[in-house]
């Protein structure tokens, strides 16, 4: 499942790359950081001792992606819409961080 959870991470990201320069940079950036994020959080997912390291950076750049997102959206009657799918996407990290990590014991 965590290869699964890799790949598609990676292809999201692969498509913001493509989407870059092509007058979507309020979404495409953060659809390359979210991407590598993920995939980063997947992998380390099966050491328990880099889960909370895990969850931290994918909150972090979560962060970073909406406010690029925000930075970056274009002015108009569509900037409302890029910055609320670059907060959905955001906390789609977050929830897969949170979420799909298993919980250290550290008790």
């Amino acid at each position: 499942m965590r290869l699964l959870a890799v790949v598609l991470f990676l292809l999201l990201a692969v498509t913001g790359v493509t989407a870059l320069g092509r007058g979507v940079d309020g979404v495409a950036v953060p659809m390359v950081v979210a991407g590598l994020a993920g995939a980063a959080v997947a992998v380390v997912s099966r050491t328990p001792r880099w889960v909370r390291p895990a969850q931290s950076g994918a909150v972090g750049a979560a962060v970073i992606l909406v406010v690029a997102g925000a930075l970056l959206a274009p002015s108009g009657a569509e900037r409302g819409f890029v910055i609320g799918v670059d907060l959905l996407v955001g906390g789609l990290l977050v929830a897969f961080a949170l979420l799909a990590l298993p919980r250290s014991d550290s008790s």
